[in-house]
């Protein structure tokens, strides 16, 4: 029997998979909810949004948030295409290598000696050149995109400081102050993550999968 959840919950659900980029997989896993169930949710709420009201401002402000994150990568646009082509070469090594592994297992071995000598000899230096070049995407990403990400977190904390020093005294006399801190440091430091990390995390989880 499925049991029945609250629509805030399910609405809770279709936010971080449309709006986070979370996938089914990870949320079924968190949230104990089957992923069939997650997927007729998201369907469920695109067809609410095209007939009521409150459904489709609730989608418009979801791709309002989105259209706002993704201007973030635009001064630094080269960075990040570079930084996902880099992700794609190194995903595509990493599944590279074991078929080597299996080439040499079911082909090499049965080969006379020389012959196999030859063979491994070849396959070693393609190896050490795969290697270097998943090195080199490695060192790239986990620098320069890092570094992207720190300024990406830096544009966005001087936003929302020049915003905090708009507001009048009474916004502050009902606000915590710890609070409004925390926003602009630990919360924003996890939606860089999430801008850094996301996309890379995406596009080489395709690419093994695929």
């Amino acid at each position: 029997m499925n049991p029945n959840y609250e629509p805030e919950f399910k609405k809770k659900i279709v936010r971080l998979h449309l709006e986070e980029g979370r996938f089914l997989k990870g949320l079924a896993a968190e949230y104990g909810v089957s992923k069939a169930s997650i997927s007729n949710w998201t369907k469920q709420f695109r067809e609410e949004c095209q007939t009521n009201e409150k459904a489709q401002t609730d989608y418009d402000f979801m791709k309002e948030n989105l259209k706002k994150l993704a201007k973030y990568y635009k001064p630094y646009l080269g960075t990040f295409i570079l930084d996902m082509i880099l992700a794609m070469m190194s995903a595509a090594v990493a599944l590279v290598i074991p078929l080597v592994v299996r080439f040499i297992t079911s082909k090499v071995a049965y080969m006379s000696a020389n012959e196999a000598l030859s063979r491994i000899m070849i396959i070693v230096g393609v190896l050490f050149v795969l290697v270097l070049i998943q090195w080199g995407c490695n060192y790239y990403i986990s620098n320069y995109g890092h570094v992207m990400g720190a300024k990406i977190e830096y544009d966005m904390r001087a936003e929302i400081f020049n915003h905090y020093q708009k507001l009048s005294y009474s916004f502050y006399d009902d606000q915590k102050v710890g609070q409004l801190l925390s926003r602009i440091t630990s919360d924003l430091f996890d939606i860089t993550e999430l801008l850094h990390h996301g996309p890379e995390n995406i596009t080489i989880s395709l690419i093994k999968i695929v």
